[in-house]
């Protein structure tokens, strides 16, 4: 007997492939990846650009987070994704990138401030709704950090340009060289007959280190010194010592671009350990390769001058201590331990916010200038004045922005009388070509090896080694069926191999054992409680019980023996429910309770009743789980241990116990 009080639901959102699900666009990793092994280079870069209009920049520069949650990771390297993204766009990008077809001109207005990586975005998915976009920029040039944050030799300008004209030849306008609040304001915009505003103005104001000596000459904020460097107004650090203060991604290329500038030396100073930089990984490394040195656990207390100009850096040693607010551990000064170096040119890095307070009145921000919005619509404090990226978020990361654009475009869409569908779901015909199955390495990435000035320094993928790395891909899209595996009665159907679905459960059948949902790579899986437990049960009454007896004793059970202590199931009710026609172990299971799936050996007595009834289960395939051990891969969380901490199921005893078992057969 089994006393069920809950049952699973599937939530179709997070029943994807952990990378899709990870990255912030939304992009469809496994799709232009099987078709990228398929030679379909340019329907790989369709599917990305569905998501995200930027799959060549987003190809070099992206921070991955979907690489962190690949299912490939766990057993041995995490896919090259963004590379294998960078590919799809190398093989078009000379002979011209594909231009979506928008729907029919609306005839409904939309302006846009900030020609960034959001606002672009939020053109892109607006002007593929048939809305007409005209986008204003303060810089004279469209990009945003795109264009004025990034190195050369990271991002090309040819690149992203060829990207941006695909936003342009769509039919958005882009005037440059208008900055809001001071050549044109809101209620200007509104009154000429734009029907919605959607402010992506980025964050562009340094964090100042607020220590002594920052006003002196050769002194440099980090943006603004990339803004010079990457707008054709460098700085000359011949023959200099640089240092940068700092350990993000601005602070790295700060470094990396002084190098090429002409310094002597470059060394970055940052007050945690390198395990905290908030750098790419990548480009932690790639700074060493290239000779610019990292002390960590240091940080600035003077800047040192002579005659008005920096000469040197007053620092002192740092040592970790409780976790702050973000959770990384706060550092603390080590009293005593100050230090003197020489420097030249010191940059801070530190971090950047927004400055929107002076754009409009009636616009509300918050205390580090930040604009305040709603965050469900997007909508400011001004009715159909939008916002979205880095002034709402503070400094984030160029797929976050590409994700804000898109969530600000979904929002206008449905305020100017939409649906809010601003994605065209692109699902082209797949061949699910073969995996490379064992331990392989990844595919690495050919780079230049050493610094040739400003000019690109990794060099993408061949086309044997981007298909090479392409087949390591395990299709979690499609070919993950966990939950149907460990389903001891087969209430739940996983996804099947060649198709784009998501798990089902008929709750007629599950017995609310919680397997799938321990079991679910993807924590798409939840059991909910039910409002009425539900009993069930073989009636041993409706058998004539000396069948049931005779049919125990010749499995060698008494009728009244527990055979499953997690159920408290007696062999006399399994008997039952076989003499009244169960033939499989599932059968059992829906008639009984019994558990049949768990890593215990429950099974083995159902299978000697039915084996004594003369019925031989066929063995299930593909690693079914009543036969060995249950095809437990994934760590279970904590709180679902706790959520079914409760009498009757003891998840964590039945390992412990398996364990045991098969170790006594080992010693005997």
């Amino acid at each position: 007997m089994r006393v069920v009080n809950w049952t699973a639901s599937v939530d179709k959102e997070k029943c994807k492939a952990s990378c899709q699900k990870t990255c912030p666009a939304g992009v469809k990793v496994p799709v232009y990846i099987d078709l990228i092994k398929s030679n379909r280079f340019q329907e790989a870069y369709e599917v990305i650009q569905a998501d995200n209009p930027f799959p060549s920049v987003c190809g070099r520069v992206c921070h991955s987070p979907c690489e962190n949650e690949c299912r490939r990771g766990k057993q041995d390297a995490a896919l090259a994704i963004r590379a294998l993204k960078r590919f799809a766009g190398d093989q078009l990008i000379n002979g011209g990138l594909p231009v979506p077809r928008v729907k029919e001109n609306k005839g409904i207005r939309v302006a846009i401030i900030g020609a960034g990586p959001a606002g672009l975005s939020a053109a892109y998915f607006l002007t593929l709704k048939g809305y007409q976009i005209t986008i204003f920029e303060a810089l004279e040039v469209a990009g945003g950090m795109m264009v004025a944050g990034i190195p050369e030799y990271r991002l090309p300008k040819d690149v992203l340009n060829k990207e941006i004209d695909v936003i342009k030849n769509m039919g958005v306008e882009i005037k440059t060289g208008v900055k809001i609040g001071k050549d044109i304001t809101l209620e200007q915009i509104l009154r000429n007959g734009y029907k919605a505003i959607f402010l992506a103005v980025g964050a562009r104001k340094d964090q100042p280190l607020n220590i002594p000596g920052e006003e002196l000459e050769g002194v440099l904020t980090g943006v603004r010194f990339l803004h010079d460097v990457n707008l054709g107004n460098p700085p000359d650090f011949s023959g200099k010592d640089a240092a940068v203060i700092g350990g993000g991604n601005v602070a790295a290329d700060a470094a990396r671009s002084a190098l090429r500038l002409g310094a002597n030396s470059v060394t970055v100073y940052y007050r945690r350990t390198k395990k905290e930089m908030p750098a790419i990984e990548g480009e932690i490394a790639e700074m060493q390769h290239e000779g610019v040195k990292i002390h960590v656990l240091t940080a600035p207390v003077e800047i040192l001058g002579n005659n008005g100009k920096v000469n040197g850096l007053k620092l002192t040693k740092m040592m970790l201590g409780k976790p702050d607010k973000t959770g990384r551990p706060l550092p603390v000064p080590i009293d005593g331990s100050e230090f003197t170096v020489k420097a030249d040119v010191v940059i801070s890095a530190i971090g950047y916010n927004p400055d929107a307070a002076d754009i409009d009145p009636a616009l509300k921000t918050n205390g580090w200038g930040g604009i305040v919005v709603d965050a469900d619509t997007m909508v400011t404090s001004i009715p159909s004045v939008f916002s979205g990226g880095d002034c709402v978020t503070g400094a984030a990361t160029l797929i976050e922005a590409v994700s804000a654009g898109k969530k600000g475009a979904s929002s206008i869409d449905k305020y100017l009388g939409g649906d809010g569908i601003v994605v065209k779901d692109l699902n082209p015909p797949r061949n699910f070509g073969k995996i490379i199955d064992g331990d392989t390495k990844r595919v690495r990435v050919p780079t230049l090896g050493k610094v040739e000035g400003f000019k690109e320094t990794e060099l993408g993928y061949t086309l044997e080694q981007a298909i090479n790395e392409a087949a390591r891909c395990l299709q979690c899209d499609v070919e993950c069926r966990t939950c149907e595996k460990v389903c001891p009665v087969l209430a739940i159907k996983g996804k099947t191999s060649g198709q784009r679905n998501v798990a089902e459960v008929d709750v007629n059948y599950c017995v609310g054992c919680n397997a799938c949902e321990q079991r679910c790579p993807e924590y798409a899986i939840l059991l909910n409680k039910l409002d009425k437990p539900v009993i069930i049960k073989t009636d041993v009454n409706k058998v004539d019980y000396e069948q049931i007896a005779s049919l125990c004793r010749k499995a060698k059970f008494h009728p009244e023996q527990i055979v499953c202590y997690c159920t408290a199931t007696r062999a006399e009710e399994i008997a039952a429910a076989v003499i009244l026609g169960a033939k499989t172990p599932e059968d059992v299971s829906r008639a009984t309770g019994v558990r049949t799936g768990c890593k215990v050996e429950c099974i083995q007595p159902v299978l000697r009743i039915l084996e004594a009834a003369g019925i031989q289960p066929e063995p299930r395939k593909d690693g079914w789980q009543w036969y060995g051990r249950t095809p437990t891969v994934w760590e279970i969380r904590e709180g679902i241990k706790a959520k079914f901490n409760h009498k009757g199921f003891y998840f964590t005893e039945d390992i412990q116990l398996l364990d045991r078992l098969i170790e006594n057969k080992k010693d005997n």
